[in-house]
C-alpha cells in the first residue's frame, strides 16, 4: 500500500476504517507518527487477506497490490497468457521454470 497524498489518505480511511486521527492529518504527521499508524493500520487488516485489503482499496487513488511469491508468479494467469513464464532444461538439472521480466533476460531459476 501506498497513501502519497492527503486526499488519498482521506480515501484509505473512508474504506478501511482507519480512524483519520488528527496525528495522523498530514503527510509529515503520519510519518512523525509512524509507529502509532503503523499499529493503527495492523490492527484493521490483522484478520484481512491480501487480496480483502486490495478488494477494499480498489476504485480509490490508493495503491495497494500483494506482493507475489516465486510460486504465485509461476502459475499467475496474466504472466502465463503473457508468456512470461517458461520452461527450460538444463542439461544437468533437467526441465525448470523460468521467469523472465518484462520479455527481458531470463533472471530467476527454480528447480522442479
Amino acid at each position: 500500500m501506498s497513501v502519497a497524498n492527503d486526499a488519498q489518505w482521506q480515501q484509505f480511511c473512508e474504506r478501511t476504517g482507519v480512524e483519520a486521527a488528527p496525528q495522523f492529518a498530514t503527510n509529515e504527521d503520519r510519518m512523525a507518527n509512524m509507529d502509532m499508524l503503523t499499529q493503527a493500520i495492523e490492527s484493521k487488516f490483522a484478520d484481512m487477506i491480501a487480496k480483502e485489503v486490495e478488494a477494499c482499496l480498489e476504485g480509490t487513488d490508493v495503491a495497494a497490490s500483494a506482493v507475489m511469491g516465486i510460486m504465485e508468479s509461476l502459475t499467475d494467469p496474466h504472466l502465463l497468457e503473457w508468456e512470461m513464464v517458461i520452461e527450460v532444461n538444463d542439461p544437468k538439472i533437467g526441465p525448470m521454470d523460468d521467469v523472465t521480466v518484462l520479455g527481458l533476460e531470463k533472471c530467476i531459476k527454480i528447480s522442479p
